[in-house]
């Protein structure tokens, strides 16, 4: 067979009104005439343009990488010292408005700024150890972090049962996995079933079990290293219908954020057996940035004609021959994945706990936690805005500053304490280079007698400013008055 010619197209109106992704209307030409004919062209000259500024040699480790075959860097406790102080330095260069979301994770987990090197060698194998490139990609990576999971989850390894209901039910589709077998280079075999996708009610859920499939593979050094081998597949129907328009929209915006990930993503197979996929192919190619384009091949055929097509690049696993081939064994594959990742998280979770119990050192707080200090950082967070709110709702009105003595504004500050840490489940912590560290009673008393000074505060600026619009609306009521006797 004869594989179409991939393009990004300007789809032609018929062809945009009546697609369904997977399954091309009849009579209907997919080239749309002259414009789509000369962007099927655009997307291959890009590429050819990319690859004439690259040198015979960068030309060929491209072709390595793909075939697995590329030397792998040494990094000798030297390089690796060298490499993250470079990276460091290129961090602290980045322009402020790239950084926030990467300061506040800094603030959240103290140790990522000196310590942490295991995460940061992630990011630098990612970009071949350039410092500028791992920084841009650092922050890139915290900001969609911040952006999927929210400020609770934005230092914290995500984890399974950190997904929603919904965010499970689409992992549970089983639409990417991991096999039980590498490619003839040793790289781990990603496979991604297109044809479980439902674009017509796409959300961020397939966006976060792609984030969370992705980091899952990371955390072993070796693919770190050598990247990962991944296989798309859309041989046969897919699950839902959706305009082109949409899929292209929703391949650009995923592309952008799963191309901040530090993944070395240099071996990526596009297998597909309709000539309807065509254009997906090219916006695929477009959407993950230059350099997964170079590393980017399409294959088109039957299932057999793929099976021999990854052959030829060191994809000889069977277990991948089955999954393309009968989609009941992936499903299989994908229980016994999700099965061994709970019980490896929750195993993790339990050793990071006992850690932190034996050595006093909290790695990042809660949800429910109240830090002490002074600044925004410590205003902005939630559970110190939890604080807030608990002693407006329930202990503002028993606090009398003048009334009161000692003893009993002691008293006062203990229930609230007391409220935080049985029912909302929270501690009093405090900031140290290491982590967090549970703070004294006496401190945690002046932190919630601050709180209580600030609520007061706050509460008469808002009577002030209550009470001067009461007057400047009653002036303007006599002034009119006035003017009109």
């Amino acid at each position: 067979m004869t594989a179409p010619k991939p393009c990004l197209g300007v789809m032609p109106p018929q062809l945009d009104q009546c697609l369904t992704f997977g399954v091309a209307p009849r009579n209907t030409d997919l080239r749309g005439g002259n414009h789509a004919s000369e962007d099927m062209d655009d997307v291959d000259n890009n590429l050819a343009k990319e690859l004439n500024k690259l040198s015979f040699e960068e030309r060929e480790n491209i072709l390595h990488e793909i075939h697995g075959v590329a030397e792998i860097t040494k990094e000798t406790p030297e390089f690796v010292s060298r490499c993250v102080e470079k990276l460091l330095e290129a961090v602290d260069r980045l322009p402020q408005r790239r950084r926030v979301a990467l300061d506040r994770a800094i603030f959240l987990k103290p140790s990522m700024k000196e310590k942490d090197i295991r995460f940061k060698l992630m990011f630098l194998r990612a970009h071949n150890h350039d410092p500028d490139k791992a920084a841009w990609c650092l922050a890139k990576y915290f900001e969609d972090k911040l952006e999927l999971f929210g400020e609770d989850k934005l230092v914290k390894k995500i984890t399974l049962d950190d997904l929603s209901e919904e965010d499970m039910e689409e992992w549970h589709k089983g639409v990417s996995t991991v096999l039980p077998c590498r490619d003839r280079s040793g790289r781990p075999i990603s496979f991604v079933d297109c044809t479980k996708m439902d674009f017509s009610h796409y959300d961020d859920r397939m966006l976060r079990c792609s984030w969370y499939h992705i980091m899952s593979m990371l955390e072993d050094e070796a693919t770190q290293l050598k990247g990962v081998s991944t296989i798309m597949c859309c041989i046969g129907q897919l699950n839902k219908a959706a305009p082109f328009h949409k899929v292209q929209k929703i391949m650009r915006r995923d592309g952008r954020v799963l191309s901040n990930m530090p993944l070395r993503a240099n071996s990526s197979h596009f297998c597909y057996d309709n000539p309807s996929m065509v254009p997906i192919v090219s916006t695929i190619r477009l959407a993950f940035g230059k350099k997964f384009g170079l590393y980017h091949r399409t294959h088109y055929g039957s299932d057999v004609e793929v099976q021999y097509m990854l052959q030829s690049y060191g994809i000889t696993c069977p277990l991948a021959e089955k999954s393309i081939h009968g989609r009941d064994t992936f499903i299989e594959l994908h229980q016994r994945h999700t099965e061994r990742r709970l019980f490896k998280d929750r195993q993790e979770m339990e050793q990071m706990l006992q850690e932190s119990e034996a050595t006093g050192i909290i790695p990042y707080p809660s949800p429910n936690d109240v830090l002490v200090g002074r600044g925004v950082p410590y205003q902005n967070f939630s559970g110190n805005r939890r604080l807030n709110d608990l002693i407006e709702s329930k202990f503002l009105n028993d606090y009398n500053a003048t009334a009161m003595d000692k003893f009993e504004k002691t008293c006062l500050y203990l229930d609230v304490i007391k409220t935080v840490k049985e029912t909302l489940g929270g501690r009093f912590l405090g900031r140290t280079p290491e982590g967090w560290t549970v703070v004294t009673e006496t401190a945690a008393r002046k932190k919630v007698n601050s709180a209580f000074r600030s609520r007061l505060a706050k509460k008469s600026k808002e009577t002030k400013m209550s009470l001067s619009s009461y007057v400047k609306k009653s002036n303007i009521q006599m002034d009119t008055a006035e003017y009109a006797v």
